[in-house]
């Protein structure tokens, strides 16, 4: 009995270093984009929410302001994208990517499609990407099946309203699964700035 209930402290304090561990991260985030220039009026902060660190900003201009420019996709769900591409025999001009002007026009490449929208800088002020009118604007041709999945995956996560954490040049998209409660991942797009 005494082992079933020292497994079950040592549990929650496992549980709740995890937690302090996420609190440190996110107060020392907070205070490496503030010697950045990121903080302060006009800039950005992370915030604890039930799902991680989030980054909000100060106002629609600095966020629109922090993802303007060109972004690559290096990451999907774990997989370097540079490597399934390659190890499929694709040129890495397939590499999706995305364009955020400062109007908070969007444009990329989603593997074999191109797509294009408008950012929702007030969802992007609270740490939330989106399209305004609920989707991106796509071209329809067909390729081969890796590619195809590729695009279907990066295309979901950007359409899905996804949490963003921008650290320096490296931009997450993370979309979570079922209700707003589960607090499950299903999708994680890395992107990191191009040139």
């Amino acid at each position: 009995m005494r082992n079933d209930s020292l497994t079950k402290t040592r549990r929650g304090c496992g549980n709740f270093r995890a937690r302090v561990a996420q609190v440190c991260f996110a107060a020392v985030l907070g205070c490496v984009m503030s010697a950045a220039g990121c903080g302060g009026a006009g800039g950005a902060s992370a915030t604890m929410e039930d799902e991680g660190v989030t980054t909000r900003f100060a106002s629609t201009a600095a966020a629109m302001k922090a993802m303007t420019g060109d972004w690559r996709l290096v990451l999907l769900n774990g997989q370097s994208v540079a490597q399934t591409l390659e190890s499929g025999g694709f040129d890495l001009a397939r590499t999706p990517t995305l364009r955020v002007e400062p109007d908070g026009q969007m444009t990329g490449l989603a593997a074999v499609n191109r797509f294009s929208g408008t950012l929702d800088a007030e969802r992007l002020k609270d740490g939330v990407l989106s399209f305004q009118g609920g989707g991106a604007a796509m071209t329809r041709m067909a390729g081969p099946a890796p590619l195809m999945t590729m695009e279907q995956a990066f295309i979901g996560v950007l359409n899905s309203g996804a949490s963003v954490r921008l650290e320096g040049s490296r931009l997450e998209l993370i979309q979570r699964d079922g209700d707003a409660g589960s607090g499950t991942q299903s999708e994680v797009a890395v992107l990191e700035r191009a040139g």
